[in-house]
């Protein structure tokens, strides 16, 4: 079954049935929803009774969490349902503050959750200062009788349903890297209000919402002055996650519009005849694939290369949300109007492609991890001391990843990418034009422009490697993640010939019911049908 990876997907598939199913995860309840505006509780419950959320906890902690890449193939399969339903559900990820640093009593207080639906709600950005955390105005003071926070957290998630909040918060006068902290905060107490569920265009079935604290009871997590260096090694195991909810909304889009192709007749023949629809589909799926590899790379490296999170993590937040955006603008091309219609039997793909927009704003945007991208490369483009040694545990799904160790998270990369520092030689010149000018550029105004095409060469990269060691798999055996590769460095340089093939692989897994995946897992029957009326 390929590992890990492809078992979850597999077994997870098989439990939660077809996307078109009946039921508080199919689409008919997923739609409504969507159109009400109704936080999924039903659907959350179904998932506590197929055993979800413990994918999501590690053994130590009562669960059967392995490894991230299992978390990825939950994403995956819940946002093919509902993204609403699966950020609902991914937020049991912030349960790892708790995990690496909480107490024993917040540990179980942690585990406790989980017995129910909840989860906790992370409660770091603030209405004026977003993703600028050195300016978090949330005070934390210390009295005799314990911590108090006072402040607001303003836009969160799951606030409104949240049982408690990891709150960030300032225990210091001055601002700095320092001066802030982390603290759990119950919510059902009287100086905690939870502010009104904003409403938004895409995942409107989400809690959007925040909290006002007026010297709230609170705990420390961790130690004082620790809170901006746990933010980002937390961001590192979750920027990857919430990306992966576009390999499920990609997922779906595509399987709609390639169907419509299919089934759609344009001057006496198929539209999917003609090489400009093909070639639209067939490079929507690369790019699909392409983010799913890179995001597959960066799950498998907190693992076996935890020490490179700090670059990987915010390369593939910034680069795999913009691919699967850009895979859905295509299908949206191939759609027509359809692809703006709420009912009908192509409704699914407006939320789909609603809700994509915002998985890339999620634990930053793309703006912001590409400067924490930025921020790596000069030590980089000086001279990569990665290795290829441990591209066979980064990129084989065989091949079972290390267990996971928090202490190994480090705040900086130290100039080392495993994933480029062993290129195959169709990249080399791409790489030869970046680092020429990429140490002046890294400098100026095009700093981020620069990180963005270092995050594609990146990407490409994991492609080969990823075909490289996956021979079993059969995309790999007919050469799709090499074209993947090529396809992000060169688009218009896919040959006509290879075109025609990659669609009829297409093909032939949207009307046999697989996954658009690398790997080879069954979604069960075909579900969009009679979409061309």
């Amino acid at each position: 079954m390929n590992g890990l990876y492809a078992a979850t997907l597999a077994q997870l598939e098989q439990r939660l049935g077809p996307v078109s199913g009946q039921g508080p995860l199919g689409q008919d309840a997923t739609l409504a929803r969507d159109e009400g505006e109704a936080f999924p509780a039903e659907a959350l419950t179904a998932l506590r009774a197929h055993g979800v959320p413990d994918l999501l906890v590690p053994a130590s902690e009562g669960g059967q969490f392995v490894s991230f890449e299992g978390a990825l193939a939950v994403g995956l399969t819940l946002a093919r349902r509902d993204p609403s339903v699966a950020l609902s559900q991914g937020m049991l990820c912030w349960l790892w503050l708790a995990w690496m640093v909480g107490s024993p009593g917040q540990r179980e207080r942690a585990r406790a959750l989980l017995q129910g639906t909840a989860a906790p709600c992370f409660a770091a950005s603030e209405a004026n200062h977003g993703a600028d955390l050195l300016a978090t105005e949330t005070l934390a003071l210390s009295r005799p009788e314990g911590w108090e926070v006072t402040g607001e957290k303003w836009p969160i998630g799951r606030a409104s349903h949240a049982a408690f909040a990891f709150v960030l918060a300032r225990t210091r006068p001055a601002p700095g890297p320092r001066a802030l902290s982390w603290f759990l905060v119950e919510l059902d107490q009287p100086s905690v209000t939870r502010l009104p569920k904003v409403r938004t265009v895409g995942l409107r079935a989400s809690d959007l919402s925040g909290l006002r604290f007026a010297r709230a009871a609170a705990s420390p997590v961790g130690e004082e002055g620790q809170g901006l260096e746990l933010t980002l090694k937390i961001f590192q195991l979750t920027r990857p996650l919430m990306a992966g909810l576009g390999l499920g909304t990609g997922d779906r889009a595509l399987r709609v519009a390639t169907r419509f192709a299919l089934e759609r007749e344009l001057y006496r023949a198929s539209a999917a005849s003609l090489p400009s629809v093909r070639r639209l589909l067939v490079g929507a799926w690369l790019r699909l694939l392409a983010a799913e590899i890179l995001l597959l790379s960066g799950v498998r490296a907190l693992h076996g290369a935890p020490g490179q999170a700090s670059l990987s993590s915010p390369l593939a937040k910034a680069i795999a949300p913009a691919l699967v955006e850009q895979a859905i603008r295509s299908a949206t091309t191939v759609l027509g109007a359809r692809a703006f219609m709420r009912e009908g039997p192509a409704a699914i793909f407006q939320k789909m492609a609603r809700d994509h927009a915002a998985v890339g704003l999620i634990d930053g945007s793309e703006p912001v991890c590409l400067h924490a991208l930025a921020a790596e490369l000069p030590q980089v483009f000086t001279a990569n001391a990665g290795s290829g040694t441990l591209l066979r545990s980064r990129f084989s799904l065989e091949e079972p990843v290390p267990a996971f160790a928090p202490a190994s998270l480090g705040l900086t990369a130290r100039g080392v990418d495993d994933v480029t520092a062993e290129l195959p030689p169709g990249l080399l010149p791409h790489w030869s034009a970046l680092r020429q000018g990429g140490s002046e550029a890294l400098r100026g105004p095009a700093r981020l422009e620069t990180a963005r095409r270092y995050g594609l060469l990146h990407a490409a990269a994991c492609c080969f490697h990823f075909e490289r060691f996956n021979p079993g798999l059969a995309l790999c055996r007919a050469g799709v993640p090499a074209l993947a590769g090529q396809f992000l460095m060169d688009p218009e340089a896919l040959p006509e010939t290879a075109c025609r093939e990659i669609f009829d692989l297409l093909a032939a897994r949207v009307e046999g019911g697989h996954l658009l995946s690398v790997t080879d897992v069954s979604a069960g029957p075909a579900s969009e049908t009679a979409l061309a009326g």
